[in-house]
């Protein structure tokens, strides 16, 4: 799947509702198995949303997160905020969309915007790679389907965020090959 940003035209459409543009993100970050986004080149303004919705981001070295949704006068939709503020914390949200700050691909790893920045030839291999580990794991290895608040792994006295509240519904399905269904050049 491919994602640079938004269509303008499509955002500021009055025959349709706002939530509208943002339908597939939100699906996708409800999706019942791991996702991983593969960035290379600019996510700008809604582009941002599609690795905000995966579970894993790999970032090339050219990548540039770039929410820039104020620069256009828009609200940034598709609970954006939200999520960006779980990756990077409330003030590295606040830089990136008040202030109109853009993160490199190694910045997003240092922010905890992306998991691993890799050299753009390689992005694509390191998340297949990632996608085939996470299909070969046991279901009963990740984090419960359900995500119930009330398996708060805390109770048992780890001071971690428990699996289910990062990953809410979400589990890991039977091993199978990933399947890619959509790839640009």
């Amino acid at each position: 799947m491919f994602c640079a940003g938004g269509s303008l035209d499509d955002l500021l459409r009055r025959d349709q509702p706002p939530s509208a543009a943002y339908a597939g993100f939100l699906a996708l970050a409800e999706a019942p198995v791991p996702t991983i986004a593969a960035v290379t080149g600019a996510a700008i303004g809604a582009g941002v949303n599609l690795p905000l919705a995966c579970d894993v981001v790999i970032a090339g070295e050219s990548a540039r997160f770039d929410p820039r949704f104020l620069d256009v006068g828009i609200h940034p939709g598709g609970a954006h905020l939200w999520r960006l503020a779980q990756r990077v914390g409330p003030q590295g949200a606040a830089a990136l969309v008040l202030c109109g700050d853009t993160l490199t691909g190694p910045e997003a790893v240092t922010h905890g915007l992306a998991w691993r920045c890799v050299p753009d030839d390689e992005v694509r291999a390191v998340a297949v790679r990632l996608a085939r580990q996470a299909a070969d794991r046991s279901p009963r290895a990740g984090p419960a389907d359900q995500g119930d608040p009330a398996r708060d792994d805390r109770a048992a006295g780890a001071d971690q965020v428990p699996m289910t509240a990062r990953f809410p519904r979400r589990g890991l399905v039977a091993a199978r090959e990933p399947q890619i269904k959509h790839s640009f050049g």
